[in-house]
């Protein structure tokens, strides 16, 4: 026989009533969790549970027939019964031991009554011995185990419902990364007679409420934001394109400002590295010394390969200045505060020097076309891009034979003063280019105004938009930070980058929208691509922007 088979017959020996077929639907569930002989096990124990359960139940009435009714007549159904119902209560219905199950309350009453003496009353004719009040107590008290045993773990009837305000907000905000906050405008949860919000009872759904979360729902779309691999939702509603541009523009500026570009953090780092033992460092590399201090290790690396650099070729001119204002070691008067600020010089220095180094480039210009059309602006920004680790040589003047090298806290004008000989002018000249390679004039560039216009002629606090491009009366992006790319991202931050800049492109239409403009301000205002060859591509039409017509205006 097999093992199968055993297990059925013993299940319905021990289980009397279970069919044939409802113990192989049994053994099916078992045998896709159990494996074996153990199904047998399992099944052997179950039936055992059932049978103890069972045998409970029928003690319980047994008991109720024998002991609790008999004393119900004796001591209550006087005053509790079919024809008096003293205090509105009735124990006459109660003639079984599930009727007192389907009653907790009422028998939970009767156990403390009894339980403390208080009924049956003082003034009865008839008072029941201890030994009897003991046992109906007892029985009462088992048979509210038994039913606390059969239900456990059973919460009992769960009505559907809606999630509360709190709930709803919640979900959005886990779902979605932003708080949106979409049930500001429902009406207040109602709470139910214990006190709670988030109960079946209470949580109902009206006609109106379900406009509301229909108009909520459509609130958190207006927050998604279609990526090129996905989806994201911003943190306010992104429906127009300066909604978008909002998004994608912040996203990269707040990745820019989170950058370690204080050259200040550089030359205190570098410093801790220099005197690591006398700050009980111990063996501390440079990399950990990066890590620990939070700036990049890899521009940490080019600092102070700079500021330690023995090399004589190297150290003149300005990068000799920048170290002999290193602070020195460790001591009672130069304790690392001291250090640091001594640092910030270092800095200061360095960025009112470099702002004089910087290379000055002019506005391309030709007779019938805007200074500030795209093409002249977008040549420039790229110059600027090109430039900003050189300097422009023309900004040094040479000294005379007889006039003296510039003291240490001189001006900054007086730094740019080089010999007149010709070998050591060179060197001056080499120190000056290695200077500005290592510290350029601008790590990223998050805000351009328009730079085609004269200083004099612009509007007095005129700023830039944030990562502008700086056209005349047009829309567009450039994208300028080749040194904080190059000298400080580590591999997965150049990534991070890239991906962003991919993305204000795809999310913003900037690509397409800056054509667009390209093609109104040409029409507009310049004397260019007004003959008839041209009406082919208007800004109005969007068929322009469609890979043919592109190439035709090309050609």
């Amino acid at each position: 026989m097999k093992s199968s088979q055993r297990a059925i017959i013993v299940f319905m020996s021990i289980q009397p009533g279970c069919s044939i077929s409802d113990t192989r639907l049994w053994l099916d569930v078992l045998r896709q969790t159990v494996h074996g002989s153990a199904v047998l096990t399992v099944l052997l124990l179950m039936a055992a549970i059932g049978r103890a359960q069972d045998s409970g139940a029928e003690a319980l009435e047994r008991d109720f027939r024998s002991t609790v009714m008999p004393f119900l007549k004796a001591h209550c159904l006087d005053c509790h019964g079919q024809n008096r119902q003293e205090a509105k209560f009735d124990l006459s219905g109660y003639t079984s031991a599930d009727k007192v199950a389907s009653s907790h309350q009422v028998w939970e009453t009767v156990l403390e009554r009894i339980a403390s003496k208080e009924m049956p009353p003082k003034e009865a004719k008839r008072h029941p011995a201890a030994q009897d009040r003991n046992a109906v107590v007892a029985w009462i008290q088992a048979a509210r185990e038994h039913e606390a045993r059969k239900n456990a773990g059973d919460p009992g009837l769960v009505l559907a419902r809606r999630l509360s305000n709190a709930e709803y907000n919640g979900s959005i905000r886990d779902l979605t990364g932003s708080d949106i906050r979409p049930t500001r405008t429902f009406p207040v949860d109602p709470a139910n007679a214990a006190g709670f919000d988030n109960s079946g009872e209470s949580l109902a759904m009206s006609p109106a409420l379900l406009r509301k979360y229909l108009q909520a729902s459509r609130e958190v779309v207006e927050h998604l934001v279609l990526k090129p691999n996905g989806i994201a939702f911003a943190s306010h509603p992104v429906v127009t394109d300066t909604d978008r541009d909002r998004y994608c523009v912040k996203r990269i500026v707040e990745f820019y400002q989170r950058q370690p570009t204080d050259l200040a953090d550089y030359f205190f780092a570098a410093w801790q590295y220099r005197f690591r033992a006398q700050l009980d460092r111990g063996s501390e590399s440079l990399e950990q010394t990066a890590a620990r201090t939070g700036v990049s290790g890899k521009y940490l690396q080019s600092v102070w390969s700079l500021l330690a650099s023995q090399d004589p070729q190297i150290s003149v001119g300005p990068i000799l200045r920048l170290q002999k204002m290193w602070p020195g070691p460790p001591s009672k008067t130069l304790q690392p505060a001291a250090a640091r600020r001594e640092c910030e010089r270092m800095r200061d220095y360095v960025v009112a020097l470099r702002s004089k180094l910087r290379p000055r480039l002019q506005d391309l210009k030709l007779e019938g076309s805007h200074v500030g059309s795209q093409p002249f602006v977008l040549w420039k920004n790229r110059q600027y891009v090109a430039n900003r680790r050189t300097y422009d040589p023309d900004v040094l003047q040479v000294r005379k034979a007889e006039e003296a090298p510039a003291p240490a806290g001189s001006s900054v004008d007086a730094a740019l003063r080089v010999p007149a000989d010709d070998e050591q002018r060179k060197r001056h000249e080499a120190a000056f280019a290695r200077f500005c390679d290592i510290f350029p004039d601008a790590f990223y560039v998050s805000e351009r105004g328009r730079d085609y216009v004269e200083e004099s002629k612009k509007q007095m606090g005129e700023k830039g938009r944030l990562l502008s491009a700086g056209f005349h009366s047009m829309m567009g992006y450039f994208r300028d930070d080749r040194p904080l790319y190059e000298m400080i991202l580590s591999t997965a931050e150049q990534q991070e980058l890239d991906g962003l800049w991919r993305e204000l492109d795809f999310v913003t239409r900037a690509p397409m929208r800056q054509y667009t403009g390209f093609l109104w301000f040409e029409r507009t205002d310049s004397r260019y691509m007004r003959e008839a060859q041209f009406d082919f591509a208007r800004p109005e039409n969007q068929a322009t922007l469609s890979q043919r017509m592109i190439r035709q205006l090309n050609t």
